[in-house]
């Protein structure tokens, strides 16, 4: 009996000890307050670190920036990164064909409808919209793809390659001349570029043509920037840019191109 008794408090000891020695529920939760709180510190550390080498980082591609630029302006090149759509968009018609800023316009509304909402808050929200944007954009040129037959005026023609030229082009109204919207940038075909960059600057032009949204994915553009720049901003890592396909052009006075 004794030694049943004895062996008994041989198994009570250790847990006797653990009782006493272990930390009530609200000295663990402490603990492991003051455990996150460091690592919430460390973490915060390292961000700090992160972000003064991101701006190191920015503040030097700022200054190759513009010693690119100037070098480009100093040949008689406009820098894309320079370029606007110039002025303020005005009132212009709903119908996504009618100018530049109506397809524009047409385009930011279908943004805020799809992802208006949608947080942006972490990299995770970035990435799930990121791939929803993707689809979207493909989804946007059949749905808003148009027939135009515009008036336009050019204002500026550059040469990108032997094949390819960037223009910048004025939608006008054919009655009135008044513009429609503000100019626009579209690369084409050097066939009509070079017939444009010939013309004497206050010819007007008649084109047939398809336009289609183009929605471009710019993870470096999470905002507007500067206004106007084009390509336009939609959204977060959304810029608007556009295809013209030119099936027909000729003079306004009648010069029809061949």
């Amino acid at each position: 009996m004794q030694f049943k008794t004895l062996r008994r408090l041989a198994w009570l000891v250790p847990l006797i000890a653990f009782a006493v020695s272990a930390p009530s529920p609200g000295q663990v939760s402490i603990e492991s307050l003051r455990q996150e709180n460091q690592e919430l510190k460390r973490e915060l550390t390292k961000l700090r670190a992160q972000l003064r080498t991101a701006e190191s980082r920015t503040k030097s591609l700022e200054q190759q920036n513009m010693r690119l630029r100037d070098e480009l302006l100093s040949n008689g090149i406009t820098p894309p990164s320079m370029r606007t759509s110039g002025g303020d968009a005005g009132d212009v018609p709903e119908e996504p064909g009618a100018s530049f800023d109506s397809m524009f316009n047409a385009v930011v509304a279908a943004w805020n409808e799809e992802f208006a909402d949608v947080p942006l808050e972490t990299r995770r929200d970035e990435d799930r919209y990121l791939r929803e944007l993707r689809p979207w954009t493909s989804r946007l040129q059949r749905d808003l793809r148009s027939n135009v037959q515009w008036t336009v005026a050019i204002e500026s023609v550059e040469e990108i390659d032997r094949t390819t030229s960037d223009v910048r082009m004025l939608v006008l109204d054919p009655e009135t001349g008044e513009p429609i919207g503000r100019a626009g940038w579209v690369r084409m075909n050097k066939r009509f570029a070079d017939r444009f960059a010939s013309a004497a600057p206050d010819v007007r032009w008649d084109l047939v043509g398809t336009l289609t949204p183009e929605v471009a994915i710019n993870e470096d553009r999470f905002s507007e920037g500067i206004g106007g720049q084009w390509p336009l901003f939609v959204g977060p890592f959304a810029e608007f840019d556009i295809e013209l396909n030119i099936r027909s052009l000729k003079e306004a006075e009648g010069d029809e191109s061949p």
